[in-house]
């Protein structure tokens, strides 16, 4: 779930998404590697040397859309976001994103801004309380290690979609 919600706001945002994205996770950690995510136009200004200019460009954006890669990543974890980096690759056209999410027995996520108290209890709309016991599940399809404590998930590779669907 998140890598294709990472690739689908690339796709929003720059015409085209990343073909392959795959999501690691491990305790307070959330890494998303996208890889094949340039353009035309990057394509174009790497082979003409402008390096600088795809590195700021790239830089801008992901601080222009910090808010919603970290609202992707707290919705499908439950968990707030603490820190958010991300770096390309210009040689392979590999792009990482980090998440450092703040630890589990702290204030969880919730929808409508809403805050849990520090016991793992998670507060929905309704005010209800649901205690958590701290286990943690694969997302996406993804597998556990076999200790538990790490996931590989949204292993998948995105083509382009038709035109008009």
């Amino acid at each position: 779930m998140i890598a294709n919600q990472i690739v689908r706001l690339h796709s929003e945002y720059y015409g085209r998404g990343p073909t392959k994205a795959k999501t690691y996770m491990l305790d307070d950690l959330v890494v998303v590697v996208l890889e094949e995510t340039f353009t035309p136009v990057d394509k174009t200004l790497i082979s003409r040397g402008e390096l600088d200019a795809i590195r700021e460009i790239r830089r801008r954006f992901q601080r222009a859309m910090e808010v919603q890669f970290t609202e992707v990543v707290a919705a499908a974890t439950g968990r707030r976001v603490r820190a958010f980096m991300s770096e390309t690759d210009l040689e392979t056209d590999t792009s990482v994103q980090v998440f450092l999410l703040h630890s589990a027995n702290a204030t969880k996520a919730a929808p409508d801004g809403a805050s849990a108290s520090r016991d793992g209890a998670s507060a929905s709309r309704d005010g209800a309380t649901a205690a958590r016991d701290g286990a943690s599940a694969a997302r996406d399809g993804g597998s556990a290690s076999r200790d538990g404590a790490s996931a590989a998930t949204g292993d998948s590779t995105h083509s382009p979609e038709p035109a008009g669907t």
